[in-house]
């Protein structure tokens, strides 16, 4: 005589392979995820790396050569780094080289922009070129958007309450 019945003896082991599949999809959305979370902190080691070096090797100027180049070594190296990742150079450490290189050309681009910004600041700018909306002839109440006049970015700034 049997302990349980066929029928349950079949309806235990539909449960425990529907079980299994639950716990292997959830095994691979944790893998992905831990993948995920691997390249973030790659991108942002990658940033970090560039700012530290950037920091103890520029000169007082802020500007950092190597070799006598006239091409700055963190876009070089994150440039590098990012073509190693897409062309699959180094292998199954390419997309971390990905990752890295995306970091380092994001510091390299974020420091950059930040300094053309404070010497837009500094000669009265906000977009850079000292007009906007010249492309669109026109009068709008709140400024550069479609159809608006030539502003200063001063005026702008007043028409946005600044």
């Amino acid at each position: 005589m049997a302990f349980v019945s066929e029928a349950t003896y079949h309806k235990a082991l539909e449960a425990a392979h529907h079980f299994g599949e639950k716990v292997e999809k959830v095994k691979a959305k944790a893998e992905k995820k831990a993948l995920e979370i691997k390249g973030t902190i790659e991108t942002v080691g990658g940033g970090a790396f560039a700012g530290y070096a950037r920091g103890h090797f520029e000169d007082e100027a802020g500007e950092w050569k190597l070799f006598g180049l006239d091409v700055a070594p963190d876009l070089a190296a994150g440039l590098t780094a990012i073509g190693l990742g897409y062309f699959e150079v180094l292998g199954r450490v390419s997309e971390d080289s990905l990752h890295v290189g995306n970091g380092i050309t994001a510091f390299y681009t974020g420091m950059r922009t930040r300094e053309i910004a404070k010497k837009r600041k500094s000669e009265g700018k906000v977009l850079g070129s000292g007009r906007v909306g010249r492309a669109f002839p026109g009068n709008t109440a709140r400024g550069a958007s479609l159809g608006a006049e030539a502003l200063t970015d001063e005026e702008l700034a007043r028409s946005y309450g600044g």
